[in-house]
């Protein structure tokens, strides 16, 4: 009998520790939501540049937008790529004191096509 609990005992000890580390393990790497696309983030990060030449500095789900001329910082938001292409903006502005949410596409990897809530559209060309 107590051999019998021993060989329980180790392997439940085994089994337990190595289910604490693959648990260790795998919360080193994140999990993919479905919604965050790294290969469309990729192609988005970097500046872009609307028909007025504000520009606006995408990096890792972060942008903010610059006046050309004094360089002041006129509004920063986020941004997640969805599964279907879609690329959502959330955007703060400092010049009129609200959030707006876009809805920005690629037209090809050096144009974006945005649609804001109030169905004003707008586009920005990728500067290089």
């Amino acid at each position: 009998m107590e051999l019998k609990l021993a060989k329980f005992t180790n392997r439940f000890f085994r089994t337990l520790f190595l289910t604490a580390v693959s648990f260790s393990v795998s919360s080193c790497f994140p999990v993919p939501s479905g919604q965050l696309s790294s290969l469309h983030l990729d192609k988005i990060d970097g500046q872009w540049v609307d028909d007025n030449g504000i520009v606006s500095s995408f990096y890792n789900g972060i942008f903010e937008t610059r006046s050309p001329d004094t360089n002041e910082k006129l509004a920063e938001g986020n941004y997640i790529s969805r599964s279907n292409g879609l690329i959502e903006l959330e955007i703060r502005s400092f010049i009129r004191g609200t959030v707006s949410h876009v809805n920005c596409s690629l037209a090809n990897s050096s144009h974006l096509l945005c649609t804001s809530r109030d169905s004003f559209n707008f586009s920005l060309t990728k500067h290089i």
